[in-house]
């Protein structure tokens, strides 16, 4: 029997508990986002070895994620809430620490749009993500591949195959040569 992947609990340390029923994001700087308010995800859970369950609650409006009409979400908020998960995965279950960048390597994602609508109540989507290969470097973890089925009750809704890696804010820095937000222009 796999046994399951503890996850890390230092960068969650000084979070103090929810009270139960209530539903509170993740620390945004564990999925690196600037705000609060586009922070998807809700928690994870170890459920094996390499095997977690991530939870996450989408917004009724949002101006890119959900259509103009408000009907249905868009296919762009499944895949940024897969990377958001493999972000929190990478930090909690596999210690790689905070001040990291990460590069994206490839992501697929699909999904059955009738099973995207907008309903009376925010979506709470149930990620089952599965890491099938993480690589190493001087013995620690350098970027992973995983595979994710997004599900909305007990619907699949949608499902993704990413791959990343993470490197020091410096390594990141050297790659980078000089081109920074502020320098490069969009096309």
């Amino acid at each position: 029997m796999p046994s399951s992947r503890r996850l890390a609990t230092t960068p969650l340390a000084e979070i103090p508990a929810v009270p139960a029923g209530l539903t509170a994001t993740v620390p945004r700087q564990l999925v690196h986002r600037a705000s609060v308010a586009e922070t998807f995800l809700t928690g994870a859970d170890s459920i094996g070895t390499d095997l977690f369950s991530v939870f996450a609650e989408w917004p009724r409006t949002h101006p890119l994620h959900v259509s103009p009409d408000r009907s249905r979400y868009e296919p762009l908020l499944v895949a940024e809430t897969v990377r958001q998960a493999g972000t929190l995965l990478a930090h909690t279950a596999y210690e790689v620490p905070l001040g990291h960048q990460f590069v994206l390597r490839e992501m697929r994602i699909g999904t059955r749009p009738e099973l995207l609508t907008v309903g009376p109540a925010p979506a709470e989507p149930v990620l089952r993500v599965t890491v099938l290969d993480v690589t190493r470097r001087g013995g620690r973890p350098a970027g992973f591949r995983f595979e994710a089925e997004i599900r909305i009750g007990a619907d699949l809704a949608a499902s993704a195959h990413v791959a990343a890696t993470w490197t020091s804010a410096a390594v990141y820095r050297r790659l980078r040569a000089g081109r920074t937000v502020g320098a490069v222009t969009a096309l």
